[in-house]
């Protein structure tokens, strides 16, 4: 088999991140911590450049992008701040191959560095074919 038709021609990847607080938008430097984190990531197994996009920049429907839409939501005050956070993939595409699901969500704090180290890996191993090194599509099983 080969690479799942969502992810053929793929010649970067970008990602896109919205962090939102209990008060709204959370501070730029807290969402570059995170995206920082998922560019990171992602760039491990890569076999495209991987960079950070800010929200309408037009890259997003180029030709040849996927784009990695994080969001996270942070509940909580001090060391007790807990993060939600959710990954799908995302690329314009003629609807036959529209990827239509993410990895799952998943709970872990905020400041704890290797949480979300471990977190943000787990997702894109869910969400990219070459994170797990197939370059098949996921069986599906119940």
């Amino acid at each position: 088999m080969s690479v799942p038709l969502a992810f053929q021609g793929v010649e970067r990847l970008q990602v896109l991140c919205l962090l939102q607080g209990e008060n709204g938008v959370a501070p730029p430097v807290e969402r570059d911590r995170l995206c920082d984190a998922v560019v990171s990531e992602a760039s491990r197994a890569s076999p495209v450049p991987v960079t950070a996009i800010a929200l309408g920049d037009p890259q997003v429907l180029a030709p040849g992008s996927l784009t990695i839409l994080t969001h996270g939501s942070i509940a909580g005050d001090g060391g007790e701040r807990v993060l939600v956070l959710a990954m799908r993939p995302y690329r314009v595409t003629g609807g036959q191959s529209d990827i239509l699901f993410g990895a799952p969500p998943q709970v872990i704090r905020f400041d704890d560095d290797p949480a979300r180290k471990a977190a943000i890996g787990k997702a894109l191993d869910e969400l990219l074919p070459w994170c797990r090194g197939e370059t098949a599509a996921k069986r599906i099983t119940e």
